[in-house]
């Protein structure tokens, strides 16, 4: 099943009602240039010419989105790129035998 290629990055930030709104802002702006410079994946070819996408530096960070497919099972989003759970555990098919932390948090916290 190939899913649409297509960018999805979402953003919040999170403050007071009475809270500075340039400050706001400018939090917001820095929180977007971080994203969209940060990445988590790369995509490169066996020598056989098949392409395949591995993790940049053993770290991943991403989130949960709806699956308008599959209403049971989300997808992840990483680097603005939707993969399903079979195409993560492909990506993660290399690190057999190694241990992993998974740590989920809001959409507005720093991560």
């Amino acid at each position: 099943m190939e899913l649409p290629d297509r960018k999805m990055h979402k953003v919040a930030i999170l403050d007071g009602i009475d809270c500075d709104q340039d400050y706001l802002f400018y939090k917001l702006e820095a929180k977007i240039k971080y994203m969209l410079s940060k990445r988590y994946l790369q995509t490169d070819t066996y020598p056989n010419g098949m392409k395949y996408t591995a993790l940049r530096d053993d770290e991943v960070v991403g989130r949960f989105e709806y699956n308008e497919m599959n209403e049971e099972i989300h997808n992840v989003v990483i680097d603005g790129k939707v993969f399903s759970w079979n195409q993560l555990g492909r990506i993660l098919s290399a690190y057999e035998g190694f241990q992993f932390k998974l740590k989920i948090y809001d959409i507005t916290d720093e991560v």
